[in-house]
């Protein structure tokens, strides 16, 4: 993990170590659930979605942010407006209250307005 850490590549640490990569990334994928599973929110009033290119072609990632704590809340594939409904659905699993957000920002399409504003239905900004 602390080879990880420095930002070598998966499948380099997976060489040195002599393992697969796809056992670090069960590895990785146990811990996070379990970070996941063990983060709570508090008083979320303003929200940011962003999203990014990870390589060449069409391959995103868009990051869900807590603009007051000034942390990531959810990193995930895809940039399409289906991506801010499932984490609303998440932010409802974690007993927040989306009613209470009071500003969005965004950095993409024009479309993701109106899911915004059917999602986040108290929000009186959208930067």
């Amino acid at each position: 993990m602390l080879l990880i850490e420095n930002e070598m590549p998966i499948n380099k640490a997976a060489k040195i170590l002599g393992i697969y990569p796809n056992k670090i990334w069960t590895f990785f994928n146990y811990w996070i659930s379990r970070a996941h599973s063990a983060d709570t929110i508090d008083l979320l009033e303003q929200v940011g979605f962003d999203e990014t290119s990870t390589r060449k072609g069409h391959h995103y990632v868009t990051t869900m942010v807590d603009l007051n704590e000034r942390r990531v809340l959810y990193a995930f594939q895809g940039k399409d407006s289906d991506c801010i409904r499932k984490r609303v659905v998440y932010l409802e699993e974690k007993e927040v209250d989306v009613n209470k957000v009071k500003q969005v920002c965004i950095d993409i399409s024009p479309a993701f307005k109106i899911w915004l504003q059917q999602l986040f239905t108290r929000c009186r900004h959208y930067i």
